[in-house]
């Protein structure tokens, strides 16, 4: 066997979870993708894969729906999406800010998350 090897990687975030009350949805986990990466077979590497972010409970007034969690391999690190935001009527509950960001709730009055690099 060679001791090192030349790999394909694909790395995806976990997505975010959605919100309550005419909420936005949760977005997508980040994602990276290439096949650069030279590992050494001798070497034992940690993968972390990233848990999805879970919605915001029914009802309003709530809390937007949680980001997703990061995932990792080798020196990658893809960003979990962002938890959707809550509570159409105001911005209590903004949308967060991920990998893909989270969703507006449905009202002119609030924004989407933004996108992270990663």
């Amino acid at each position: 066997m060679p001791s090192t090897l030349d790999v394909r990687y694909l790395v995806v975030g976990g997505g975010g979870g959605g919100g309550s009350d005419m909420g936005g949805g949760g977005g997508a986990g980040g994602y990276l993708a290439g096949n650069t990466a030279t590992i050494n077979t001798s070497t034992t590497y940690t993968v972390t894969v990233g848990a999805g972010g879970t919605g915001a409970p029914p009802g309003i007034s709530q809390v937007r729906g949680s980001s997703g969690t990061n995932s990792s391999f080798f020196n990658y690190t893809a960003i979990g999406g962002g938890g959707g935001a809550s509570e159409y009527g105001n911005n209590n509950s903004p949308a967060a800010s991920g990998g893909s960001g989270g969703g507006a709730a449905g009202s002119s009055s609030t924004t989407g998350g933004s996108g992270t690099s990663g």
